[in-house]
């Protein structure tokens, strides 16, 4: 069995393999991150930003750093999805000689696991490492050190760290995410001795997930008062907008279809109504993008008409801001890889478009129209649920309060700035696919196999 899922990592394309070692270093960096946060004592021994010397606003920080792991996470799954039915046709011998369903299914995450370990176990503390040694913070007893980039501060506790087996828990939880992330890739697949056949996963998104919506609000809101709580309330309204996006993806693309008055519109809508469940993942990070928006544009309202703009308001609204870039360049690459995918999984479907006359633009332009009608929806319901958990906590209004027509402002202005950005990530998604285009309009992508 071991040699087994050796053979099948070697098998694996370099850059497979690179992807999700990647993928696991960064989320093992995180993790190891909010495990040295959560050690601080409540007298911490260093200079840090108050975000950490202040253990109040610790719980915040600690959901900040496991909400960055999820758009590494769906970057992971949608890597992992490309080049899916070649991988499997290889896992179809194992059928042959008798192997079942779930034994190949179990293989196929266990050839990811390898990888996982190697790059959480390797990359992770590496790059732990190497934000401790340029954002650690400062000893008591080494006050007379002066670094400019420490000078607010440091982002990294030095006076702690992740214990051995707290490193190798770390180790091991991603390298079981990433598994089930495996395990998930290769639900919608049907794997037979003689054949293969690769088909789309049949159940439609249901909008479940806004259940957790709900359950957030009552959760938090009456209990405000207590940090741990509010954050565990954001925590759950975020899980439940990253699983809502199938179902975002899904009312996009059939709207979409329904109402397409350019071939751009129509093609792209017909693309992501028939796998929303991908193109869905791609993009749920950027509805946690619009909820942490909200919430941090009306801070920064609230501070600017308060004339208390002071340092600490300054560099935490940056890093807010810093975060939500990182996560819109992963949505970037989430975005690229869906259109990668959807080019090798309709080749010839493409092919047979361009050779019929349409012209190359217009099949670009498609892909950042799906990009864009996919993220658009998906910021703008984010940044509804945070402008309405922010008008929830200051409820009551009165008649004559100006705090709700200047809320709305807000949301209003926050709600432009991100079309923008989600226009700038379109096609900057688009540009990166174009290659994999070019090649899937050749005549050869009419050859059958």
């Amino acid at each position: 069995m071991n040699v087994l899922v050796l053979l099948l990592v070697r098998g694996q394309r370099p850059r497979r393999l690179v992807g999700v070692a990647g993928c696991a270093g960064l989320v093992a960096a995180l993790l190891l991150l909010a495990v040295a946060v959560l050690r601080l004592p409540d007298e911490v021994e260093e200079y840090l930003f108050p975000l950490l010397s202040d253990s109040g606003l610790r719980p915040g920080v600690v959901l900040a750093l496991l909400l960055l792991t999820a758009p590494v996470l769906l970057l992971l799954y949608q890597l992992l999805r490309l080049g899916t039915t070649a991988r499997l046709r290889r896992l179809a011998v194992l059928r042959v000689v008798g192997a079942t369903p779930t034994q190949v299914r179990l293989l196929s995450s266990a050839e990811l696991v390898v990888p996982a370990l190697a790059g959480a176990a390797v990359l992770g503390p590496a790059i732990y490492a190497l934000l401790r040694l340029l954002f650690g913070g400062t000893r008591t007893v080494d006050n007379g050190f002066f670094n400019p980039i420490r000078m607010s501060g440091g982002f990294v506790p030095v006076t702690v760290a992740p214990t051995l087996a707290q490193g190798v828990l770390v180790v091991v939880l991603v390298a079981v995410a990433c598994g089930v992330v495996g395990w998930m890739v290769s639900r919608d697949v049907v794997t037979s001795a003689h054949a293969l056949s690769r088909r789309a996963w049949s159940r439609r998104p249901r909008p479940w997930p806004l259940l957790l919506l709900a359950v957030a609000f009552a959760v938090a809101i009456p209990l405000l008062q207590h940090t741990v709580v509010v954050v565990a309330g954001v925590g759950l309204a975020a899980v439940g907008l990253l699983l809502s996006g199938p179902w975002i993806a899904a009312r996009a693309g059939r709207r979409a279809s329904e109402r397409a008055g350019t071939v751009e519109q129509l093609l792209a809508g017909a693309r992501a109504d028939a796998d929303p469940w991908a193109a869905g993942r791609a993009v749920a990070p950027v509805a946690v993008v619009g909820l942490v928006a909200a919430g941090a544009a009306d801070v920064l309202v609230d501070v600017v008409t308060g004339g208390g703009l002071q340092f600490f308001f300054v560099i935490s609204l940056a890093l807010v801001a810093l975060a939500l870039l990182v996560v819109l360049t992963f949505v970037v690459l989430a975005l690229a890889t869906h259109g990668v995918e959807t080019l090798s999984e309709h080749r010839r479907s493409t092919a047979s478009l361009a050779a019929a006359g349409a012209p190359l633009d217009v099949l670009h332009r498609s892909l950042v129209v799906e990009a864009r009608l996919l993220a658009r929806p998906a910021a703008t319901w984010g940044l509804v649920v945070g402008t309405a958990a922010i008008a929830a906590v200051t409820y009551p209004w009165s008649v004559d309060d100006p705090s709700l027509p200047a809320l709305l402002l807000t949301a209003a202005a926050v709600l432009l700035l991100l079309l923008g950005l989600i226009e700038v990530a379109a096609r900057a998604a688009a540009r990166l696919v174009r290659p994999w285009l070019l090649d899937a309009v050749s005549p050869d992508g009419l050859r059958t196999e």
